[in-house]
């Protein structure tokens, strides 16, 4: 199934709020402000689920050190009971290995074997999850997630910002709005809870 983009989910969000396009009126929510609401729950999203991926390191001769300055949108930083490397590549079954943290731009091959020069190693990380209008790395299940959630950010965001003015709604607009509100984001909780994943640490060979 393809995944959406991100105007096609702001649309979504759109229907739920029901906030769609009126001929002669305007949007209750711009769209950078509801691209705001998508961003900050797509950021918790990532934290629970993130984008899983495989990125190549090059070795240095003689030395089990790895320079993962260049890998970008980390959901937080590699992590040695999460994250994993490949090393050497090409096998079956795969050589998997422990890593160790030497600070935020360097991690170490926790192996006793001694790399030569420019060979392949493997790093399997957490990444953000990505979504543009020509890119997305959601599966369904996530799109689900985000759309609830940016729903329920936009819909509190909205009540609060209405608090103490005069609305056309009714004195009780703002304060239906922030209940609803709430019992949407109740349910984005429970399916962000049930998105993630327990992990486990297990000890790799060194040799």
């Amino acid at each position: 199934m393809a995944t959406k983009t991100l105007s096609a989910i702001r649309n979504i969000v759109r229907q739920f709020l029901r906030d769609e396009f009126i001929s002669g009126s305007a949007f209750k929510w711009e769209d950078d402000e509801l691209d705001l609401y998508i961003a900050h729950t797509l950021g918790e999203i990532s934290e629970c689920r993130p984008y899983e991926v495989k990125e190549t390191l090059t070795t240095t001769d003689g030395s089990r050190e790895l320079d993962i300055s260049s890998i970008e949108d980390l959901v937080d930083k590699i992590d040695e009971r999460k994250d994993k490397l490949e090393y050497k590549t090409g096998s079956y079954p795969r050589n998997y290995r422990n890593l160790i943290e030497i600070d935020a731009d360097t991690i170490e091959i926790d192996t006793t074997l001694t790399p030569g020069d420019a060979e392949d190693v493997y790093l399997y990380c957490r990444k953000l999850h990505q979504l543009t209008e020509s890119s997305s790395t959601l599966s369904p299940q996530i799109e689900t997630v985000l759309v609830l959630g940016t729903v329920a950010y936009a819909a509190i965001g909205k009540a609060r910002s209405h608090v103490n003015k005069v609305n056309i709604g009714g004195s009780r607009a703002a304060s239906d709005m922030q209940g609803w509100g709430t019992a949407k984001m109740a349910l984005y909780l429970s399916a962000l809870r049930r998105l993630a994943r327990s992990t486990t640490y297990k000890e790799y060979p060194k040799s």
